[in-house]
C-alpha cells in the first residue's frame, strides 16, 4: 500500500486535486522522482534479531518517532477545510515535526494554538519586502516554532500547466466551469462555502492564480548573502530547502545552514531538474558531518522512507502523501496516511534485518538501471495467449494497467497469426479473416485523459522467429483486383513466400517461387500497427489506419523512434503488433515480411498537447502520418500536421512553415493497400535549427533506452 492519489480527485474537484497531484511543464521531474523509488532494490540481511525495531531518528537535536517530517504545503485548507491544524495534530500524535508553509491557509499563531505540543517548523520564502520576512521570523519565534525552513528554488513560478488548464485561482472562484463540476463534488463545495474563509499565514487576502502570487511576492534577486542575513536574524535551527546539487549544498552550509533538503519542489518548479533520490548520495558526501541532509519528492510509502535513509538522508519530507489523505477524509485521512507510513517503515526495516535507522547503510539499497551498480532497469514482460489478443482498436478491455515511465517487453504474433509456415500454406485456406492482425494490448495508461499525449519510445524491435512470411492474398494488394478497385480481371493468384532469417548476418532471404533466385536482404524490423482507442467509443479494425494510429505500416516505426498519439479516452488503451522483418515503402503486395516480434518500449504521458494525427520523432527527422482515401487526402493530412508541428517548434506563421516544408519535406508512401492509405511526411533535422518537441521527451527517452543497454 502507498499513500498515493486517485484519478479524478475523489471528493475534491479536479482543479484542487491537480494542484496537489500535478507538476511543472511536462511533469518529467515529477514522474522521474516517483520512478526513482520504483527502481529501488533492497538487499536484506537474514537471520537477524529484529524482535524490537526502533524507527526513531534524531532531527535537529531532538528525537522524532520516525525519520519523517510533514512538509510545508500551500493552500492546505483548499484540499479540506480542516487544513493545517488537522495536519499539525496528527504530527503531534505521530511524534514527528510539521512545517507550516508561508503560503499555508492557517496563521502562524492559530496553528501553534490548535496543535499545541507539536514540533512546529516555519517555512519561509524570501520576499521582495524584507520587512515582511522579518515580521514572519518574529511571529514564528514568538509562537514557539522550533526551526526555520528557507525555500530557495522559487525565484520565479514554475509553469504548472494543469493549474492553467483548470483555471485555478486562490481562493477557488465560482465560475460556470466550477459550478458545473460542483455537481460532482457537492460536499467539498458546501464545506468550502459554509466555513470560515481561507486565512493565509503570510497575508490577509489575495485573489488570483498561484503564479501571479509567486511573481508578485517572491524575490528573484536572492543570493547566498540573504541566507547569511537570515542566519543572523534567526537564532534557532535553520533548514535550507530546494538544494539540488552537492556544490549548492556545501555553499549554504558554509553560510550557516544546519540542515539542507535535497528537493526539486516536488517536480513543481523546474521540469527536468535533478531527481532528488539520485542526487542524495553526492549531497550527503559533500556536506559530511557539518549538517543534516533531508530529501523529498516522490515519497509515497514507508519503504521509500527507508530507502532514502539508507542512501544517507537523515529524514524524508512528505507532502502529497498526507494531502491525499486530507482530501479523502480530513484529519482521519491524514492520520491514516501517517499510520501507513509508520507501519511500512517499521516492517521494511525488520525485513531488511535492521532494528534502528542508524543501522541503515548504502549497501542495503541499489537502484536498478543505475550503471554504477551494473543492474538492469525493471522491465514488465508480457507474452499474451491467443485468447488475449485484440483485433480492434476500441471495444476491448485492457490486458494490463501501466504507469507512465513503465518499460514493456512485449511479444506479438505476425499478421497471419503464425499460420503461414511454408509455401504450401495459402492464405485462402489457412487465414481466418476474423482474426487477422492480432494486437498485443490494449494497455491502460494510468492518468491518461482525453486531450493528453501518449508517447511510446521503441527501444528494441527484434524478430522472435527464424522465419517470416509474405503473401499475395486474393482481392488484397496494390496491383490486383480488390473490393475497392473492381476490374474484370481475376485477382492475382494466392501465393506464399517464406523468408528465412539469418540472425548472425541480420538478413532475410527472398526465395523466388518461379525460379532458383535467392537474394539476402537486410533485416529492418518495424511495427506495422501502433495505436490507441478511437474517440467516441468507436471500434475500428486493427487493419485500419486513422488519426488514432492503427495499421499505418510505415518503416519509420522502428527502434529509436518515438511516436506521439493523441489520447481519446481515459487510459489511452494502446496496442502494438503486426511486426515486419522488412518492408518496402508502400507495402505494394499488401504484406511485408510478416513475423512475430519482441518489442521493448517505454511508455510516457504528456498532459495535454494532443496532436491531431500521429507524430514521430527519431534522431534525424520530424515526421507525421496521414491516413485516408484517396491517396492525395492522406498526403494533405500528413503535410498539414507537419506544418502545424513545425509552426509550434519554431514559432513560425503557418504560411511560413508551409513554404519551408515545401522545400525540405520528403513524402514516402507507407501503405497503398489497406482500408485507408498512409503517407509519411518528414523533415530532416539537419536542415533545420535545433528544437525540442514535447519538452525534449524523445532525447530523454533515448537516454533511458541507453540505460537499458540499447543504442
Amino acid at each position: 500500500m502507498t499513500c498515493d492519489g486517485w484519478p479524478g480527485g475523489g471528493p475534491a474537484p479536479r482543479a484542487v486535486f491537480d494542484y496537489t497531484d500535478g507538476g511543472a511543464g511536462d511533469e518529467l521531474s515529477l514522474r522521474r522522482s516517483r520512478a526513482a523509488y520504483a527502481r529501488v532494490e533492497f538487499r536484506p540481511r537474514v537471520l537477524q534479531d529484529v524482535s524490537g525495531v526502533d524507527p526513531s531518528a534524531l532531527l535537529l537535536g531532538r528525537r522524532s518517532a520516525l525519520p519523517l517530517v510533514f512538509a510545508p504545503t500551500g493552500f492546505t485548507r483548499m484540499m479540506h477545510t480542516e487544513g493545517e491544524p488537522a495536519v499539525g495534530r496528527v504530527a503531534r500524535q505521530a511524534g514527528i515535526p510539521y512545517a507550516l508553509s508561508t503560503m499555508g491557509t492557517t496563521s502562524i499563531e492559530r496553528l501553534a494554538d490548535e496543535a499545541r505540543g507539536a514540533r512546529l517548523w516555519f517555512q519561509l520564502y524570501l520576499w521582495r519586502d524584507r520587512a515582511a520576512s522579518r515580521d514572519f521570523i518574529a511571529r514564528a519565534r514568538d509562537a514557539g516554532y522550533e526551526a526555520l525552513m528557507l525555500t530557495v528554488d522559487t525565484p520565479v513560478p514554475g509553469p504548472r500547466l494543469r493549474d492553467v488548464r483548470n483555471g485555478l485561482t486562490i481562493p477557488p472562484a465560482l465560475s460556470l466551469r466550477t459550478l458545473a463540476e460542483g455537481a460532482f463534488h457537492p460536499a467539498w463545495w458546501f464545506d468550502l462555502l459554509t466555513t470560515e474563509p481561507l486565512e493565509f499565514a503570510s497575508l490577509n487576502r489575495f485573489e488570483g492564480t498561484v503564479a501571479q502570487l509567486v511573481s508578485r511576492m517572491f524575490d528573484p534577486s536572492a543570493t547566498l548573502a540573504d541566507v547569511a542575513w537570515l542566519r543572523e536574524a534567526w537564532e534557532g535551527p535553520l533548514v535550507v530547502k530546494g538544494v539540488q546539487t552537492a556544490s549548492d549544498a556545501r555553499a549554504v552550509v558554509d553560510v550557516g545552514a544546519d540542515a539542507v533538503v535535497v528537493s526539486n519542489h516536488g517536480g513543481r518548479q523546474l521540469d527536468r531538474a535533478p531527481t532528488p533520490l539520485e542526487a542524495l548520495p553526492s549531497v550527503v558526501d559533500a556536506v559530511g558531518a557539518d549538517a543534516e541532509v533531508y530529501v523529498d519528492g516522490g515519497i509515497l510509502s514507508g519503504a521509500d522512507v527507508v530507502a532514502a535513509v539508507a542512501l544517507g538522508a537523515r529524514a524524508c519530507l512528505v507532502g502529497r502523501a498526507y494531502l491525499y489523505g486530507l482530501m479523502a477524509a480530513g484529519e482521519r485521512g491524514v492520520q491514516r496516511a501517517a499510520d501507513i507510513l509508520a507501519a511500512e517503515a517499521t516492517t521494511t526495516m525488520a525485513l531488511l534485518g535492521v532494528t534502528s535507522v542508524a543501522d541503515l547503510r548504502r549497501d542495503h539499497v541499489s537502484l536498478r538501471g543505475d550503471r554504477a551498480w551494473g543492474l538492469p532497469m525493471d522491465v514488465v514482460e508480457l507474452t499474451p495467449g491467443r485468447e488475449q489478443y485484440a483485433f480492434t482498436f476500441g471495444g476491448v478491455a485492457p490486458i494490463m494497467r501501466v504507469r507512465p515511465g513503465t518499460v514493456l517487453r512485449l511479444w506479438s504474433d505476425d499478421a497471419f497469426g503464425g499460420v503461414l509456415r511454408s509455401v504450401d500454406d495459402l492464405s485462402s485456406a489457412q487465414v481466418d479473416l476474423r482474426f487477422v492482425n492480432p494486437q498485443t494490448g490494449p494497455f491502460h495508461v494510468e492518468g491518461a485523459e482525453p486531450g493528453d499525449t501518449l508517447a511510446l519510445h521503441f527501444v528494441a524491435v527484434e524478430p522472435a522467429r527464424d522465419w517470416g512470411a509474405s503473401a499475395a492474398i486474393p482481392f488484397f494488394g496494390g496491383m490486383t483486383s480488390t473490393d475497392r478497385v473492381v476490374t474484370l480481371q481475376d485477382p492475382l493468384p494466392d501465393t506464399t513466400w517464406i523468408y528465412e532469417l539469418d540472425r548472425k548476418r541480420s538478413t532475410v532471404t527472398f526465395a523466388a517461387r518461379q525460379s532458383e533466385h535467392r537474394i539476402a536482404l537486410p533485416v529492418e524490423p518495424m511495427l506495422g500497427t501502433v495505436g490507441v482507442a478511437p474517440a467516441g467509443n468507436e471500434v475500428r479494425s486493427s487493419l485500419v489506419p486513422d488519426r488514432f494510429g492503427g495499421n499505418m505500416d510505415t518503416p519509420q516505426m522502428r527502434a529509436g523512434a518515438t511516436v506521439f498519439l493523441g489520447v481519446n479516452i481515459e487510459g489511452a488503451l494502446f496496442s502494438v503488433g503486426d511486426g515486419h522483418y522488412r518492408q518496402g515503402e508502400g507495402e505494394a503486395c499488401g504484406t511485408a515480411v510478416e513475423g512475430a516480434m519482441t518489442t521493448t518500449l517505454i511508455v510516457e504521458l504528456i498532459k495535454g498537447g494532443a496532436p491531431g494525427w500521429p507524430r514521430l520523432e527519431d534522431d534525424t527527422h520530424w515526421m507525421t502520418v496521414g491516413s485516408s482515401r484517396p491517396m492525395e487526402d492522406s498526403w494533405r493530412i500528413g503535410n498539414a500536421e507537419l506544418v502545424h508541428w513545425v509552426s509550434e517548434l519554431y514559432g513560425l506563421h503557418t504560411m511560413d512553415a508551409y513554404q519551408l516544408l515545401s522545400q525540405v519535406a520528403e513524402v514516402p508512401v507507407a501503405n497503398v493497400v489497406d482500408a485507408n492509405y498512409s503517407v509519411v511526411v518528414k523533415a530532416a533535422k539537419a536542415l533545420l535549427p535545433a528544437a525540442d518537441a514535447f519538452g525534449g521527451l524523445h532525447a530523454d527517452l533515448r537516454e533511458r533506452a541507453r540505460s537499458l543497454g540499447a543504442v
